[in-house]
């Protein structure tokens, strides 16, 4: 089995057990770092180079840390973003702002293929 690493910032527990929950069905053997705010997000980039980020989409000021992120700290993984209502306008804004997908938490079953994909996209691009 593939080891890859994910970074989950989100700091509600239950979503947090939720989407282990999810990645748990990818088939890859998963070590998953939990950043409950920025400061351990950017450690955490620095210290495992992920295969996954996954980003609650409610963060106060998203737009502004994705910026940052794109300016001062490339992320290499794909990311997807977790927002709560599955609209088209929050996946359109999540792709133009960088994003791999967009995934609603009442659509959260669809994190499998999604984290799958991005996954093995990741690793297609190290390989």
């Amino acid at each position: 089995m593939i080891k890859v690493n994910v970074i989950i910032y989100e700091s509600d527990q239950f979503l947090i057990e939720e989407f282990l929950t999810e990645l748990r069905d990818t088939r890859y053997d998963i070590k998953v770092k939990i950043a409950r705010n920025l400061q351990s997000f950017l450690l955490f980039l620095k210290e495992c180079y992920p295969e996954l980020i996954l980003m609650d989409s409610r963060i106060a000021g998203l737009g502004e840390v994705l910026l940052g992120l794109r300016q001062n700290h490339p992320m290499e993984a794909p990311l997807i973003l977790i927002g709560e209502l599955e609209r088209e306008e929050d996946f359109r804004i999540s792709i133009q702002n960088g994003a791999y997908d967009y995934v609603a938490v009442q659509n959260i079953y669809r994190l499998v293929n999604s984290a799958k994909n991005a996954i093995e996209y990741q690793l297609l691009k190290k390989a």
